[in-house]
């Protein structure tokens, strides 16, 4: 409950930042043509900014969920091509999408999902 607050503090600092931002490039843009962009990261929601941030966090830091601990490949251990809307999940693996056409091929059966 106390992360949830300090996350809405954070949205809610970073959406008076934006806004100061947009303020301060307006004054300086009447007295010069010369006006720098904003960091496009600025001008982004606390919301958005975690979106990314979890987009691009390895799957080793998250907690296990269904028993899975690695976004590596259960198979060939690549990361790169890791398919992760399907899970296999009497092993507790994710597997890239090479291995699965495999084990689809293989005539052993479909993954549990």
């Amino acid at each position: 409950r106390d992360l949830h607050r300090q996350v809405e503090d954070a949205d809610y600092a970073s959406e008076v930042l934006a806004a100061h931002v947009h303020d301060l490039r307006g004054r300086l843009a009447q007295h010069t043509g010369d006006v720098p962009e904003a960091p496009a990261e600025a001008l982004r929601s606390g919301a958005t900014i975690r979106l990314d941030l979890a987009r691009r966090r390895p799957l080793e830091n998250a907690p296990p969920v269904l028993g899975i601990r690695s976004g590596r490949c259960g198979s060939c251990g690549v990361v790169e091509d890791v398919v992760n809307t399907r899970v296999f999940a009497e092993l507790g693996k994710i597997y890239c999408s090479k291995c699965w056409r495999d084990w689809e091929r293989c005539g052993w059966g479909g993954a549990l999902i």
